[in-house]
């Protein structure tokens, strides 16, 4: 009897230890996710919506052995701000006061559990390269 305890603790234990493994490495795969949408938005950002738009899709990167595939989208807009607005809306085509943008999606999808996952992040860029000063 007392073999028979320490075996189903031993299996308990284990299944436990494979449980918790498996819910890390998910978690570790949506955190790096996260990071490469955010250094994406973050580069196409620095480039400006025009040359964003050319830019070419970055390759998909491999990191610890998976492979996370990165789509990007540039639409441009051009955003109107009326007085008092604190939500300005995204047209597609010019009109008088507007400014020049681009709308900026970056997904990154992974396979996890048999299926896939993903990470999205969006953004309104300047048309124009931002110059710091």
């Amino acid at each position: 009897m007392a073999m028979f305890v320490v075996g189903l603790v031993g299996t308990f234990t284990a299944s436990l230890q494979l449980i918790s493994l498996a819910t890390t490495r998910a978690e570790a795969n949506r955190q790096v996710a996260a990071q490469l949408v955010s250094g994406e938005l973050d580069r196409l950002r620095g480039l400006g919506g025009k040359e964003a738009a050319k830019e070419p899709p970055v390759s998909n990167p491999v990191i610890n052995g998976l492979e996370f595939e990165m789509t990007t989208s540039v639409t441009p807009c051009w955003q109107v701000l009326t007085p008092g607005d604190t939500t300005p809306e995204c047209v597609d085509h010019s009109q008088p006061g507007s400014a020049e943008m681009a709308r900026v999606l970056v997904t990154v999808t992974w396979p996890e559990g048999g299926g896939m996952r993903s990470q999205r992040g969006d953004a309104m860029i300047n048309a124009e390269k931002a110059i710091p000063s």
